[in-house]
């Protein structure tokens, strides 16, 4: 419709494409977000985190409706697949900035709204207050926290 906004639309599907580095946490949140806008959501974890994506299905299944939640492990292609399907109303992406480019553009073909959250290595900036002593510690448990 002219003029009617993404946002305006009927909830649809959301998919969630997940990093390996937060397999548990980056599904939760991404979750949580689509579940208060209404929103089902079929999840595709990497590849090297597909049991920890099957648990989690299995630890929501007592709570949530039958469809409301649907994990599709899978390689590339099963992403891909997800990302050209006219039917999907959103995708979160998160992972390296080379497969996201290939998100961005798999979903551009429908229009499809695309959050990326891209390359992320918990980078730190520490001033001259900081000590070694004082920000080692803060900054392994930043980076061991979902390992």
């Amino acid at each position: 419709m002219a003029g009617q906004h993404v946002w305006a639309r009927r909830p649809g599907v959301a998919v969630h494409i997940n990093a390996f580095n937060f397999p548990a946490w980056g599904l939760c949140e991404k979750l949580a977000t689509a579940l208060l806008a209404g929103m089902p959501v079929i999840a595709k974890p990497a590849t090297a985190t597909a049991l920890v994506a099957h648990r989690l299905a299995q630890l929501f299944e007592p709570v949530l409706p039958p469809g409301v939640l649907q994990m599709l492990p899978g390689d590339a292609d099963a992403g891909e697949a997800m990302c050209t399907d006219p039917n999907i109303q959103m995708i979160s992406f998160t992972g390296s900035t080379a497969v996201g480019r290939i998100v961005a553009q798999a979903a551009a073909k429908n229009l499809t709204p695309v959050t990326l959250e891209l390359g992320g290595k918990s980078p730190v900036i520490v001033d001259a207050k900081g000590t070694f002593e004082s920000i080692a510690p803060k900054i392994a448990i930043g980076k061991l926290f979902n390992a």
